[in-house]
């Protein structure tokens, strides 16, 4: 094997989950934890296996305990536009703080109804963000854009959520599932060495729920230009 094929085998890979756990919640009978570890298996299934860091966000009474035993990060930020927006300034902020780099490819994964709410915003950063190099990965439920966000070129894969929280495979532009195609690159694919890595802590989030400059900043510096936006129809 060359160099360049090791080095493109042991990359890296470090995947940021943003988790809205009031749209979609711990399944009864199991805990944070048990959710973190499907979430795991399925990147892992996609060959994102290296660094995963979640962060949950949801409203500020809630008991957190367990969320912090299986170690996610917890945003509490009261209501659902107060989440989506802490979620966009957060995605910013990771962003400049993660570059993506020859040895480390970055992953961003939304998993959030309310996305739909600032859709014009928050797809414009996420398709900023692929033009640079990172791949965004998308959870959704059954009935919530599902048909309009699988359309969109920039999204690297999307996942239904009944099928993410069991660590499933993510669906096809078809919406099939990729189950079959994924079974049978398995079988050609030849066996390769592993790399790992040891997850950073994530710089700790700015808990205002407004925008300042530092976010309008950011925002000129991820985002596409216009004529390069998708248009939401």
């Amino acid at each position: 094997m060359s160099r360049d094929m090791f080095r493109k085998k042991c990359k890296i890979v470090h995947t940021c989950v943003l988790w809205d756990v009031e749209d979609f919640q711990v399944p009864d009978g199991h805990d944070p934890d048990w959710v973190y570890k499907k979430i795991k298996s399925a990147l892992e299934k996609k060959g994102y296996e290296s660094i995963v860091e979640i962060r949950a966000y949801g409203e500020k009474n809630k008991i957190w305990d367990a969320f912090l035993l299986a170690g996610i990060m917890i945003i509490p930020k009261g209501d659902k536009y107060a989440r989506v927006n802490k979620m966009i300034k957060d995605i910013l902020f990771w962003a400049l703080d993660n570059p993506v780099e020859e040895s480390v490819q970055r992953n961003v994964m939304v998993i959030s109804k309310n996305m739909s709410r600032n859709i014009d915003e928050f797809l414009s950063i996420l398709h900023g963000l692929q033009s640079r190099g990172y791949k965004v990965l998308l959870a959704e439920s059954d009935d919530d854009n599902v048909e309009s966000i699988k359309q969109r070129e920039f999204v690297s894969s999307l996942w239904l959520w009944e099928s993410l929280k069991d660590g499933g495979n993510p669906i096809g532009k078809s919406g099939r599932s990729l189950q079959s195609v994924d079974n049978k690159l398995k079988r050609k694919e030849p066996s390769t060495p592993t790399c790992s890595g040891s997850s950073e802590g994530a710089p700790k989030a700015n808990e205002s729920g407004a925008e300042d400059t530092d976010s309008q900043d950011m925002k000129s510096k991820i985002s596409p230009s216009r004529e390069q936006s998708l248009r939401i129809e």
